[in-house]
This record gives structure tokens, sequence and C-alpha cells, in this order.
């Protein structure tokens, strides 16, 4: 992008022309100087002749009387070179210790940032906008503002309040609005920003491509009427207002890689409009994202949004904390489930600092989570009394956007899931009771789909009740002809095997859960659609199932009874 009347606002004519006076691009008040070359600032008198010759410069400049610009703050300084530490893009500096003064220089609500040696000679001016840009690129790129080099400015006359670059949602006020066009670099890449004249107002105009390969995770939301979008790709994060210029950020160093390889080596490619927003995503797994995870996702990029955009309403994606304390064990715990199907737990005892850990709810525990979420009014509860010796006090603080008051059983139920979570959070996972718990489960689905109910005997573990309770002409005993008629004729499907496992979560020292996606004689996804006339909506189609798996001894045994149809 071209700027050609950049040098107009750039750096006034020097009072006096000397080979070190070179009309300059302006950079970071600090760029390029090397910090050994930085001595501390003092603050120095607000008038002085190199003072007043920057004053009286600046007022030719803007055509205004020197009287109306007010000398704000003044500071001694050494500057790294003989351009004052702002060379023009590709410009030679003398290395020089330069001793003089940079401050602030006000006018009618304007800021302005001026460097000049002792003797009036060399002078720098950088407008406050220009600094307002510098810093939102530093913030949104993660990096210390004085890494971004201000290369240049212009002044400008936008066609309207939104400084020539229109968002959808947002009405721009058609007046003229004059203001700054700021060309700036960071880590090899250039930036244009709009800017109004105090730099109040920042709007990114132009963003360089970022070499990120094939788009993996695109997500548009709404905030007050206005859309937002991000991309994710292998190597880089873009983010902003729908129709803009993105931000780019490589992904290098952040934490969300993990989860995003996570969701990429589980879930199948999709396109869902969910209550948070459309995600479009581009998995490589082969498990089919339930409209609950498919929601979870597009929780986890709003949130990615949010943490990136400096610009952003804060908004809070947790939906239940949980903070519990006491007991015979001495627990003192922190309990987050996030919106976007991850839950962290922390110690805050000082004796037990081990870091947080991470928990990845299923997608029954997601969607049992969105039902309270959209339904339910937030509210904070306690119970328990940690001062008893064997007592444990809970205090649940939940965040709902619903209409409906939370009753002390449904209050029971979240506390009860929440303790749940958390104390998966704090089991070991051994892989080889995992492995072991997947074998039984195996022969269990097995045994099960070749009628083979003398071994489906010996590997089941659970409860009898139910196919008792269904059949009371026999005897809860004979559990062979209980286990014939719960598939010949109850309504247990008991010819589905394992298609694709999807979590594995060792829940205690013995117990297990698997989920898993189940697939029909012929290969294809088993779906267990609404029963009994119930709308899709509020019992959306089940692709997966849990089961749980108990060792016992040098066994395994499952808990849970295969797929029930009505």
């Amino acid at each position: 992008m071209k700027f050609p009347h950049l040098l107009s606002w750039l750096i006034l004519p020097c009072m006096v022309l000397t080979t070190a006076c070179i009309p300059s691009a302006v950079t970071t008040p600090s760029g390029g100087e090397p910090p050994q070359a930085q001595l501390p600032p003092a603050t120095a008198p607000l008038s002085n002749p190199a003072v007043e010759t920057a004053r009286q410069a600046l007022a030719q400049k803007l055509g205004v009387a020197a009287e109306q610009l007010e000398v704000f703050a003044v500071e001694t300084r050494q500057f790294p070179n003989r351009c004052l530490g702002l060379p023009q893009e590709g410009e030679a500096c003398a290395e020089a210790i330069v001793s003089g003064y940079q401050g602030v220089i006000l006018e009618e609500g304007m800021q302005y940032e001026f460097r000049v040696n002792e003797d009036g000679t060399i002078l720098r001016f950088l407008p406050g906008a220009a600094l307002s840009a510098q810093q939102m690129l530093a913030s949104q790129l993660g990096i210390p503002p004085q890494d971004v080099l201000i290369l240049g400015y212009e002044n400008v006359d936008w066609p309207d309040a939104c400084l020539g670059i229109p968002t959808t949602g947002l009405l721009c006020a058609q007046v003229i609005t004059p203001g700054f066009r700021v060309l700036l670099e960071a880590q090899g890449k250039r930036y244009v920003f709009h800017t109004n004249l105090s730099g109040s107002d920042v709007r990114l105009a132009f963003q360089p491509n970022l070499e990120g390969g094939q788009t993996l995770l695109e997500w548009q939301g709404e905030d007050s009427g206005i859309c937002q979008t991000l991309l994710l790709s292998e190597e880089a994060l873009s983010y902003g207002i729908c129709e803009q210029p993105l931000t780019s950020v490589p992904l290098v160093g952040r934490g969300l890689r993990q989860d995003l390889e996570r969701f990429m080596q589980t879930y199948a490619p999709f396109e869902a409009q969910t209550e948070a927003g459309l995600i479009r995503f581009q998995g490589r797994g082969a498990v089919t994202a339930t409209p609950a995870e498919q929601r979870m996702i597009a929780e986890w990029a709003r949130q990615q949004w949010v943490e990136t955009e400096p610009q952003a309403t804060p908004s809070s994606s947790v939906a239940i904390a949980l903070h519990r304390e006491g007991g015979l064990s001495g627990l003192c715990e922190d309990l987050l489930i996030y919106r976007s199907g991850i839950a962290e737990i922390s110690s805050c005892l000082p004796t037990r600092q081990l870091g947080v850990q991470k928990v990845y709810l299923t997608a029954a525990q997601m969607q049992e989570l969105f039902r309270w979420f959209d339904s339910l009014l937030p509210f904070e509860s306690s119970e328990g009394d940690s001062q008893i010796p064997d007592g444990l006090s809970l205090r649940l603080v939940f965040n709902g956007k619903g209409q409906q008051q939370a009753d002390a059983a449904v209050r029971q139920q979240m506390a009860q899931f929440a303790q749940a979570i958390a104390d998966q959070a704090a089991q070991i996972q051994d892989q080889t009771v995992l492995e072991a718990a997947k074998q039984a489960l195996l022969e269990y689905l097995n045994a099960l789909k070749a009628a083979d109910y003398q071994a489906v005997v010996k590997r089941y573990g659970g409860s009898y009740d139910v196919l008792a309770d269904m059949n009371p002409d026999l005897s809860p005993q004979d559990t062979l002809a209980l286990w014939t008629r719960a598939c010949q004729q109850n309504g247990f499907v008991c010819n589905l095997t394992v298609k694709h496992w999807v979590h594995a979560a060792q829940l205690s020292a013995d117990q297990i859960r698997l989920t898993v996606e189940l697939q029909n004689p012929d290969g294809t996804l088993f779906v267990l659609g609404p029963c009994c006339g119930a709308e899709v909506q509020d019992f959306p189609p089940l692709t997966q199932f849990d089961f749980i798996v108990q060792r016992s001894g040098a066994h395994y045994l499952v808990l849970s009874l295969p797929v029930f149809v009505p």
C-alpha cells in the first residue's frame, strides 16, 4: 500500500540543517533502542530552549499559535543514535549517544509525543493516535509494544464515522471524520490501521496473510448485532469483525493447540448452526459430533475469540464453578466447568500445588449442561460445614441464561454432576486399566451379538432388577432366561458392536466409563431417535452411549445393560 504524502506528518524540518538531521518515519517510542543505551529518564523542566523549539515547530506544522500548545511532560533522555531512536525505513542512523528530551504536547485534546536533541537541531514527532495503533497491534499479537515499529502515518479525512471501514450490523454516521492512516510492522509483516484524531477509535484496515495452510475451523457469532469471526488453520489464528481485515497470530506457544488437536483427531467434518454461532469444522477423526458437541466446539471457538480480541466484551464461558473443602481427606479444590466442554480442577492447598488437571466432558454431559444453561437462571448455593471434623462444605455457582428458578432437586443434581467431574479430574488415568476395560466391553457386546448368554452372564456385573421387573414370570435367579427375554422380546438391542471409541475415563481406582459409537450389523452408525412422539429438538438423536466397567480382582465386568428401544 502506498502512502503518497506519508512524510508530511512524519517529521518536521530541522531548524538548523545538519548531516544528522534526516527526514524520518517514526517507530515506537523505544523502537530500535538497545536496552543498554537507555538510561533511566529524569523529569526535566517544561520549558527550555530545545523544548520551546519543538513547541514552535509543531505549532507551525499545525498552523496554530504556539500559545495554544501545552507542554504536558518532559524527560531527559539518552537516545541511541542521531535519529533519536526513530529511524525511517531503510534510513542509516549514525550510532552515537545523543542527549536530549522526550515529552508530550497537548493541542485541543490531541496528544503528540516529541523528541529533540539538546540544541534543538533534530526533531521527531509522533501523534498519540499512532501510539494507540501500536498498542492495539501489540496487544493483538501478544508482543511488547516496542516490538511494533511505526513506519509512518498520514492525515486522512475519513468519509464516515467508521473511518472508511464499514461494519455489518453497525450504522456509520456519514460525517467527515479527520484522523490518521498508520503503517506498522511487527514480526516482519506490515499492517495498516485507521484512527480518528485522538486515537480513541482504532481499526485494522490491512492485514498480511499468514502462511497457515488449510482452514481447520471457521466460526461466526454475533454480539450486539455485530458479526464476529474466527479462523483456525494449522499454524495461525485469525479473528476480527466479519467482512473486515482479520488479525492473524501464529499458533506457536498457544495453549489452544492441545484442545484443537484433540477435536481434530476425534471428530469428522461438519457444519452446523448452533446456539453459540455458525461452526464449520474440518476434523480428521471418525466420530460424528452430536448437536451438543457441535455447540461445544462453537462455544470453544467463541471463547478463543473473546480471549484474543482486545476489544471484545468480557464474558464468562464458565457454566459451573464448584469449591469443595474439608472432609476426612482434608480437601480444598476448585473446579471450573466451561461451555467449551472442558473442566479444570486445581488444589487450593499450599502443599498440593500440582497444577491444573483437565477433563473433557462427554456428549451426554454436555447435553445435560446445555439443558441447564439454556433454561435456568444463575444461582449460588452452599451446603455442608468444613468446620466439622468429617464435614465437607460445597459452594456451587451456576451461570445460566434461562428464565426458570432451579429448585432444590435440580441444584442437588448439579452439585452431584460437578462433584463426579471433580472426582474424575483428580483420578490418575491408568492406561493399562483403560485398555483392559475396553477389551471387557468388546467381549460383552460380541457375546450379546452371538446370543451366547452364558458368556454374557460371566461378563455382566450389573443389577438384574430392570430385567426382573420387565419379566415378572421369570425367576430373578434365572439369569440365562432373563437375558434371552431381554434380547429377544423386551426391546434391548443386542446385535450392536463398537464402531468408534469416543472417550475412556477412569472414574475411580476400579471403575471406568467408556463412551462409544455403536454400529449395526451392516456397519452403519446406530442412531437412537427420540421416543414415543417426542420432538427432535427436545430429545436429539443419540449416537454415543456410555458403558460402565468395574474391575473385580483380576476380572473386568460390564455394569451397563445394552441399548434399549421402547
